[in-house]
């Protein structure tokens, strides 16, 4: 799995260290300096993602919380339905819209929950290579052009492995700009891009701090699976 991370030009940049530990789960991502992962893997081998869901635009949160928050909190969670109880359980009224993805490799289940500002959907998508896209410009537009790049790379190229995720993500099809799926306008840019790569026994994250267009070298952080919850 890989995501590029769009963002503010002026906003404070992310964090990548080595794993946390809590009993016998690792969780491996970038995060806010001050808390809030968009994206992370654990130790049973989830990989998470959390898209701003702009389309849905709500007003008048009373302090809301950081979307980041949630996905710092079930980072920790092995399994689908540990992972619905918990976001079903949240006091989702204080958070904006979002869509939160999670992988699962052991139960071959990829989900995704969504928050509108008013009702919690889930939906299980096939297991099968897929693309989201958020944008805070044209978020239609964006995944309409950025879905198009997927399909047409997909049927050109064998659509797994590390070396097509990084040319999917740096690419600038159709043109350089808003649409593209590495991202540049006056104001934002991809700003980050993290990868997981979930083998049999192992874990390995590789996170780029800049654009892939402009950043070639990477740190890596390994960890090692232990059974699943779901097993």
């Amino acid at each position: 799995m890989g995501m590029n991370r769009d963002e503010h030009r002026t906003r404070v940049k992310g964090v990548f260290s080595g794993p946390r530990t809590q009993g016998q789960t690792q969780v491996v991502g970038p995060a806010e300096p001050t808390g809030g992962m968009w994206t992370g893997a654990n130790s049973f081998g989830v990989t998470y993602a959390l898209l701003n869901w702009y389309s849905r635009p709500v007003s008048g949160i009373k302090e809301p919380i950081s979307r980041g928050k949630l996905v710092e909190s079930v980072a920790w969670l092995g399994a689908e339905k540990e992972v619905q109880d918990h976001v079903a359980g949240q006091e989702l009224k204080r958070f904006r819209p979002f869509r939160l993805v999670g992988v699962f490799g052991a139960e071959k289940k990829v989900s995704e929950w969504s928050w509108d500002g008013l009702e919690l959907g889930v939906l299980e998508h096939s297991w099968e290579s897929r693309h989201w896209a958020s944008s805070g410009f044209d978020e239609a537009g964006a995944q309409q052009a950025r879905r198009k790049v997927f399909d047409s790379l997909s049927d050109s190229q064998v659509s797994n492995g590390s070396q097509w995720l990084r040319s999917f993500h740096r690419s600038h099809l159709p043109v350089k700009g808003a649409m593209s799926i590495c991202m540049h306008r006056s104001e934002a840019a991809t700003v980050s891009y993290t990868e997981f790569v979930v083998e049999r026994d192992l874990v390995t994250v590789s996170y780029f701090d800049g654009p892939l267009c402009e950043v070639e070298s990477n740190a890596v952080v390994e960890i090692q699976l232990v059974p699943s919850r779901a097993d």
